[in-house]
Order: C-alpha cells, then structure tokens, then sequence
C-alpha cells in the first residue's frame, strides 16, 4: 500500500496560523472558561514517517480498491485521521471518506462530513468543515476547502474568531479565501469584521501573508483626540518593498492643524540595518508654517572588529516638540543629537573615531550654553590585566575638535594611563592605583586673561581602594554581611584656570560618587585631592537561593584640604566633610520591592537630595509605584502609578505625577479596561504639562483589542510604557 501524505491538513493550518504570528501572554484566554483542547497524540514507537492503519473492518487490495470500515484511524507522525468510512484506490491514489471525520495534528483539528483527495494530483477537497487552532484559542467553519493543486488552496465561506463557540462576539467572515503557499500569499474576497453582530470593517478584497514572509497592505487606523490637535485619525500603509527593506506611510490627519504625511523606511544589508523616519505637515493651520521632523539610524557591522553608528535628528522648528510630542519627556527636549561613530575594536583595545553636533530645540538656550560641536574626537582605550606580578595597565587617550560658532574653539589632547594592582581574598580586597594624565589645547585664541593659545595641565592621582567582608548567620537560613570599605584619594593641587571649558561639569553625587577619583565629568578639569571615604554596607542574604533580600549602605568623604580647582564662576570648596550619602534596597516576598537614597548636610542637619519609592510587580495585571524624589530650592515631585484589577474583567489604570513645591499636577492618567473571553476594550485620559508655556496638554485614548486578530484604535500600550513602571504590553 502507498503511503498517505495527509496534506489536506495544511490549507486550515496556514488559514488559522497566518492570523496573528505574534507570540503573547497565555492568561489572555483565563476568561473563557474550560476551553476546548486538544489532548496529546500518544508517541510512536516505529518510523515516524510510516503509516498506521486500524479498522473495525479492512478489505485491502494494494493494486485495487481497499475499503475501510468502523473507527477508521490513519496516524502518521502527529497527523491523525478519524472516519466512519475510508476508500483507498491504488491505481489512481484517490482516498475518499465520509461519516464522522475528525482530521488533527497537535495543534489543529478538523471535522468534515467528507473528504476527497488525490495523493497524485494533490487535488481534493472537504465538505462542511469546522476547525479549532487551540495555540489562539481559535476556531471557524468553510463550506468547502478545496486543494487545487500543490500548494494551492481556496476555502469558502469562511469563519474566524477566537470567541468561544456560541458567543461569537467578534467574528471575520470572507465569502472566498486563496491561500498560495508557494508564494506565501492569501487573498479574501468580501472580508467583514463583526463587533457584536455589528459590522465594522469591510473590504471587497485583500491580500495577505499566511508565512513569515512579510506582505503590502493597510495596517489597523487609530482614533484619539489631544488639546494641542484636535481630533486625530492615522491611516497607516505597510509596504513590503523588498527581503531586505521595507516602509510605512501614514496620513495623520489632525483637526486643528491639518494632514501630516508620516514615513519610515526601514533597511537590514550584509553589513547595516537602520531606519529612516520622516513627517511633514505642509501647512500648519494654527502657525500657517511647514513643519518636519527627521530621525535617521544607522547600525553597521564589518568584520569582526569594525562597528559603525550614524545618527540624524532633526526638528523644523523650537516648538515642535511642545505641540506634538507624546509624552511631558518629549515635551522637554532641548537637544537632538546627530552623531557618526566609526569604531575598530579587538578584545584587549578600542579605537573610536566620532563626530558630533547637536541642534539645540529650546530656542531659550543662550548660545554660550549650547553645547559644543567634536569635529572629530578620536578616543583609544586599552588595557592589559593581570600582568606580571599582578599589575594591570590601561590607557586612556582622546583627542577632539570643539567647534561653537562666537565662542572659545580649539582641540584638546588628554592622556591618562593607570597602573593598579587588584588584590582580594574571600574575605576582603586591597586595590592601590597610580593614574597620569596629562591635557594639552591648542586654542584659535588665548583664554581671557592669559596670553597663551597652548595651555596643558599634567599631574598625577593616587588611590586605595580597600575593604573587609564579614558574614554570619542572622536567623534560620539567612545571612548578614558587614561591609566596612575605605576609599583614599590623593591629587596635588594644580592651577588650571587658564584652561578652556569645553565639555565638563560636576559629577552627579550620590553613594556611587564616593569611589570616584574625580569630582568633575570631563577632562577640562581635574579635581585637586586629600580625600578618604569611609563607607559601611550590610546586607541580608537568602541562604537557599543567595538572592539579596536587603542592602544598607551609608558614607561620607573626609577632606584633608580644600578643593581649589573649580570651574567658572564658582568658589572654592572648603567644608571638611562631604554630604552624608545613604542608599537602601529591599525584596519583600517575590513581588514587592522598596528603594532610596539621601544626602544629608551635616552642617545644617537637613537633607538636600532625597528618593523613595515602593513597588509591586506581580504580572501585568497587578502593578503598584509609589515614588518621592526631593532636590533642595528645585523641585519635590511625587509619583503614583498603577494597574489593578476591580473584578475579574475590569482593570483601572492610572498615574498621578504632582509637583509639591509648584502645588501643581505635572501628569495624571486615567483609564478603564475592559475584558472579555476574546476581546477587551481600553480608554485613557491624560494630561501633562508642558515644560517652556506651562500649559496642559490634553488627550483620549480608545483602543479595541480583538484577542488572536489585532486592534483597532490608539496605540495605547506605548503611552502606558512611558508612564507606568514595569508595564508590558498585555497583548
């Protein structure tokens, strides 16, 4: 007997499969009750490849006719074939049956009244067919699936929709459905999308791909409304121009401003892959001006060693960030970077060549504070560890170009070599270090005050890095350490007021800061030094799984002598002792997570710097951040953040940003969802502040999530993601 190659199951695979490729969370279908599933196929012990046949009753003839008869089952690895009835002509390889059919591999199963199919021609067809696909918690029905040829399918009348059956709230429906699996194709004719009975989305005809071979078309609409805007509809257009790239245009249709044409070209080759986007809005009705913007990135590979980046941001103009961005980050963009990168790097060393320029949005920005332009900077790093004796070597060198139009211009050379020697034990570490560095400019004019155009500066910096590392047993099976590290820093004092400030500032402090060797970010100033930090960490271990349950730690710097070097404009620093700086990090159970952090003045017994927060992360359903952030004569902000169940299927979401110092509300977000069995619908209002007018910026958002299919409506999961911590996209 021949075998059976039970193709017929491939035309209802590909047409349940190429709905939605994505991958998303399981608890979609919690809702549905019991649903229907497959149960596994039970293993093969012979050739996978073989056919199994069992019947209440066989007639076999390998050269004629063969008649099957009472629980037909024809099994060949994990396709399996139920009938009442099996004929299997051998002469013209024509397997007809009838009754009762049942046709499933592991994850789809059919049931057809009959099924005719020629092995040779690979031709056949199934009458009234109905399919469940249990990956998507789908199922349908076709009239008629008729294989006409290899790879070539068309079913009719065809269903869709991962409702339970019966409750069919949302439902597609196509009158004929052509699936080509040689060009990875579908087409349906007379396609409708119903919500609850009620037509929504209609199309006499539309192209598709059932593989993962990308396909031209219309991507789902959004509708939402903003303050600054209007009433918003984006049209957006896939285009699948090639293997390699691809693009998608939308319309952007704004109320109070007009039409904006949206693209973004995407690009992957042997050696670089980036994209392209680009949006313009020819009139704006309320500036009766042009308004664009640009980003181009670029990522390239070459070789083994060489890495290359191209960066290009653009904005037509400085308030366009204010008017149309998204979120109150977006609002207060001040500089949009445009940077080439080309780098050659080995496992021991790096060569980096860059340029880089920005443009300065914030129109408020004077030009003395704008950033400077490196036309180029070339920066090599290089290390050898653990050499003889066990010394480490590492080399730091960088060159730059700063350009400014009407400011101080000039190039700048700075080397930094470091020897240190990593010593440790189980117990404890001892890492002293030697560091030169030496900064030489070459200016397009003296510094005000002084008469030469080739300022240096070279001097040496000391540091002991060393610490203990004590343990015990607290109670049951968890550990306390008591972590008590010492940190010296020495840098003779070296005037370098004649020294131009091209790119550097003050570090940040914070804990971090403590082990820094140098108080500045930026190799216009080094920082003289007479310093020790004394620091002290404990922390709470699990003793089953080593997981960190609690971190303490609290430090201060001493100074020996005042630090002299400062930058324009600033007074020497004279205090002897540095600000108290505390951090604490917690795990309460699996799900709850507590941190902060403060600077205590101990001259006036207050806390200038302070940050709290509280969180719960149990899946993306159960989400809770309380945080308070506090910079003395700034700001003091707290935030509040959630997503959290009322019932079983309505969700609330929101957050709540508020400015204690300015008694005003910076962001607040509210929003309902909804969920069903198959489909949930999402709102959102919002409001944010717009940093340079302090105004609000008004928006609603309206999404309708058709589970296994797609959405329709605003994109609602990216403005969560910027304003809830720990939210992922829940479909």
């Amino acid at each position: 007997m021949p075998r059976i190659r039970l193709l017929i199951l491939i035309p209802l695979l590909a047409c349940a499969g190429q709905v939605q490729a994505q991958t998303a969370p399981e608890n979609r279908w919690l809702l549905c009750g019991q649903p229907e599933t497959l149960p596994p196929l039970p293993p093969l012990s012979g050739d996978p490849q073989a056919i199994y046949l069992t019947a209440d009753h066989a007639n076999l003839d390998p050269k004629g006719m063969s008649l099957l008869q009472g629980n037909v089952l024809l099994r060949r690895g994990d396709q399996q074939l139920r009938a009442d009835q099996v004929h299997l002509d051998a002469r013209s390889q024509q397997i007809t049956a009838t009754g009762e059919i049942m046709l499933r591999d592991s994850n789809l199963m059919l049931r057809s009244k009959s099924i005719s199919y020629n092995l040779k021609s690979q031709e056949g067809s199934l009458g009234q067919t109905s399919y469940l696909y249990g990956p998507e918690h789908a199922h349908g029905q076709a009239s008629e699936v008729k294989r006409e040829g290899p790879g070539l399918t068309v079913l009719r009348e065809a269903s869709y929709t991962t409702c339970n059956p019966g409750h069919e709230d949302w439902l597609l429906t196509a009158g004929k459905v052509r699936l080509d699996q040689q060009s990875g194709t579908g087409t349906a004719r007379n396609v409708v999308l119903r919500f609850k009975h009620v037509p929504i989305l209609y199309t006499p005809w539309i192209t598709f791909p059932i593989d993962s071979r990308r396909k031209s078309g219309l991507l789902p609409p959004s509708i939402g409304t903003s303050g600054n805007n209007g009433t918003e509809v984006r049209i957006p257009v896939y285009l699948n121009l090639a293997p390699n790239y691809d693009a998608t245009v939308a319309a952007h249709y704004m109320g109070l401003r007009g039409t904006q044409l949206q693209t973004e070209f995407r690009y992957l080759t042997r050696h670089n892959r980036g994209s392209i986007y680009y949006e313009d809005l020819p009139q704006d009705q309320q500036t009766k001006t042009e308004r664009s913007l640009l980003n181009f990135h670029d990522i390239g590979h070459y070789g083994s060693h060489f890495r290359s980046a191209l960066i290009y941001n653009g904005a037509s103009d400085s308030n366009y960030f204010q008017d149309f961005g998204t979120s109150l980050s977006l609002a207060s963009t001040q500089f949009l970077e445009r940077r080439a990168d080309l780098t050659y790097q080995t496992s021991a060393w790096s060569l980096l060549t860059r340029a880089q320029a920005y443009q300065t949005v914030d129109s408020t920005i004077l030009p003395a504070d704008r950033p400077y332009q490196r036309l180029p900077q070339l920066l090599f790093q290089g290390g050898l560890p653990d050499q003889a004796g066990g010394l480490d070597y590492h080399l730091r060198t960088e060159w730059v170009q700063f350009v400014r139009p009407d400011s101080l211009q000039g190039s700048r050379l700075d080397v930094m070599p470091t020897i240190s020697l990593p010593l440790s034990g189980s117990s404890w570490f001892f890492k002293p270090a030697v560091k030169y560095r030496y900064t030489g400019y070459q200016l397009d004019k003296p510094v005000s005050g002084y008469d030469t155009r080739t300022p240096n500066r070279s001097l040496f910096t000391s540091s002991l890095d060393t610490g203990l590392i004590f343990q015990r047993r607290a109670w049951g099976n968890t550990y306390q350490t008591l972590e008590p590290r010492l940190y010296y820093v020495y840098t003779p004092y070296v005037d370098q007021a004649d020294l131009p400030v091209f790119d550097t500032g003050l570090a940040y402090f914070d804990f971090g800061q403590l082990f820094q060797d140098d108080r500045f970010i930026g190799a216009d100033r080094v920082g003289d030094a007479n310093r020790l930090t004394a620091a002290l960490t404990t922390r709470l271990l699990s003793g089953s799984n080593g997981r960190e349950l609690l971190h303490a730690s609290i430090g201060q710097i001493s100074y020996f002598s005042d630090r002299k070097v400062t930058l324009p404009d600033q007074t020497v620093e004279a205090r002897a002792r540095s600000n108290l700086a505390g951090e604490l990090g917690a795990h309460f159970g699996d799900y709850w997570q507590a941190s902060g952090s403060i600077l205590w003045n101990p001259y006036t017994d207050q806390s200038e710097q302070g940050t709290a927060r509280i969180g719960y992360d149990k899946d993306d359903a159960h989400i809770f951040n309380l945080a308070y952030r506090y910079l003395q004569n700034d700001f003091e902000q707290t935030d509040l953040s959630f997503i959290w169940p009322v019932t079983a299927r309505w969700r609330t979401v929101g957050r709540w940003n508020y400015s204690l110092k300015d008694k005003r509300d910076l962001e607040t977000l509210a929003g309902l969802q909804y969920d069903s069995c198959c489909w949930a619908v999402r709102i959102v209002a919002r409001r944010y502040v717009t940093p340079t007018t302090g105004k609000y910026n008004d928006a609603v958002y309206l999404q309708l999530v058709l589970k296994g299919l797609g959405a329709l409506g605003d994109n609602i999961d990216s403005v969560l993601k910027q304003g809830i911590q720990g939210y992922e996209t829940n479909y």
